[in-house]
């Protein structure tokens, strides 16, 4: 893992930065999210895939945002210096394992 990536992850973390994050990029900068509304998730999870074995994924972090006791959305961010056209397959199976 390479030292920018782990330190955006770090960083991340705080539920005041991730709600930032959230709120400038889904909500154009309106303070919908708020960092007391954030639960994070494991970002760990493992499949078996058609060869039969067990396989562990981990995405860069992942949060609920939960409102008047309701989990509202699932929210993931995944850091990239450079493109990935199989990101969103990946995603995909990341949102998978955080819902089941």
């Amino acid at each position: 893992m390479g030292e920018k990536d782990l330190t955006e992850k770090i960083l991340e973390e705080f539920p005041d930065v991730f709600s930032d994050v959230v709120n400038g990029s889904v909500f154009k900068g309106n303070k919908r999210v708020a960092p007391d509304e954030l639960i994070a998730l494991a970002v760990h999870s493992q499949y078996k895939a058609d060869d039969s074995k067990l396989h562990e994924q981990e995405r860069d972090i992942a949060k609920y945002w939960k409102k008047d006791n309701v989990n509202f959305v699932l929210y993931g961010i995944e850091n990239q210096s450079t493109v990935d056209r199989y990101m969103p397959f990946r995603v995909i199976g990341y949102d998978g394992a955080a819902y089941r």
